[in-house]
């Protein structure tokens, strides 16, 4: 290897909610799409969620004057919004291990969070959402927690941060939890514990779960893992 070239990962560096949960799903499926950069086609559901969120920001920012027609059974949730003042709408945050702001891609990034819309009903609150595609499923309740985690840290006026989902196929809009300063302390503690594993791993050992026959790395589609 050449003194100046980049040394390959070799294991996670920093994590998101995204990554974390299919790290928890399957470890060598993550490695082999996010440390192996493996390409994998991306499904129909997945290629519609990221279209409808590609059109809830285009209306959300002004950029088209109908409401799409994949946000029409929120309609009034959207149009209310789109008139909110201080919206903010795909926000990035990045934060080292010890929960400071960092740069997106600074050397000692940690956790990343991608937020899709934000705002300050009153001064001391903090509003986080997130667009939602397909079925509504309690598993995605804990992303929400991570949400109002990170609305306290990046907005140091807010006492409170309340989060919720907005499933777009269903017409509803899902409350989250809502969290206060004195909860900080020990929501940190609880993410830091439970990303731990995922960023100390150096195995990736593939997981047999409900996932695998959609999987591109399956054995029956000639992939590399074991089943």
């Amino acid at each position: 290897m050449l003194k100046n070239e980049k040394q390959p990962e070799t294991k996670p560096r920093a994590w998101s909610y995204s990554a974390l949960t299919q790290w928890e799903g399957c470890p060598f499926q993550y490695k082999l799409e996010k440390i192996d950069k493996i390409k994998v086609p991306m499904g129909e559901p997945l290629v519609r969620g990221i279209r409808v969120h590609e059109e809830a920001e285009g209306y959300l920012k002004h950029e088209t004057a109908e409401l799409p027609q994949s946000l029409t059974l929120l309609r009034s949730h959207y149009e209310a919004l789109r008139k909110v003042r201080g919206l903010m709408i795909e926000e990035a945050y990045a934060f080292t291990a010890k929960w400071e702001r960092c740069g997106w891609m600074a050397p000692d990034v940690w956790l990343r969070v991608k937020v899709d819309y934000a705002y300050k009903p009153r001064p001391t609150l903090i509003k986080i959402g997130d667009h939602k595609t397909g079925k509504m499923r309690d598993s995605q309740k804990p992303q929400l927690r991570l949400y109002a985690l990170t609305g306290l840290l990046v907005d140091a006026k807010a006492k409170e941060a309340a989060s919720e989902l907005a499933y777009v196929d269903q017409g509803q809009v899902v409350p989250g939890p809502t969290l206060t300063r004195a909860d900080v302390a020990a929501e940190r503690q609880a993410w830091e514990a439970r990303s731990a594993p995922m960023l100390a791993d150096t195995v990736f050992l593939p997981k047999q779960n409900y996932g695998c026959k959609w999987c591109a790395f399956q054995k029956a589609k000639g992939g590399p893992c074991v089943f």
